[in-house]
Parts: C-alpha cells; structure tokens; sequence
C-alpha cells in the first residue's frame, strides 16, 4: 500500500462487558508476545464473535485495510511443475 494515506478506524461500539473481554483477551496476548505494542497510524477495530460453545472469537475488522492493499497476482502452479 505504498503512498496510500493510513486507514485507521474508530473502535465499535459494545457493551461494558465486551471491552472487558477484549481488554482480557488484548492483556493476554500481550503476555504470550501473540501481540505487540504499537503507535502506527493503520488501525482496525475489533470484534468479538460468540462461538458455538459461549465463548467469544476475537476477530479484527480488516476490511478498510483489504479495500487499500495492492493484490498481488501470481499463477497457481502446474502439478507436474511442482513434482
């Protein structure tokens, strides 16, 4: 995304118990250095999706970010080029 001005998107709105999982959720990661730290200018909010069993998926909505990102176009290999 060279030259392209950074996408940065304003939390969502939810409810005092969800920020409370995702701060969880954030605090965790931080303490398995899944996650880092960070003063970029590209943000995406997050989103939490609940699962089957009740607990809750972290998710991050990246779409502002894929609507930016150049594609890059490469041609699926030939089966006998790979073998």
């Amino acid at each position: 995304t060279p030259g392209t001005k950074p996408v940065h998107r304003q939390p969502y709105a939810s409810a005092w118990k969800a920020r409370q999982i995702i701060e969880e959720q954030v605090e965790d990661f931080l303490k398995k250095d899944i996650i880092e730290v960070s003063d970029s200018p590209w943000g995406a909010p997050v989103v939490l999706i609940k699962k089957k069993d009740g607990t809750w998926r972290f998710c991050v909505d990246y779409r502002g970010l894929n609507a930016v990102t150049v594609r890059d176009v490469y041609p699926l290999p030939r089966i006998s080029d790979v073998l």
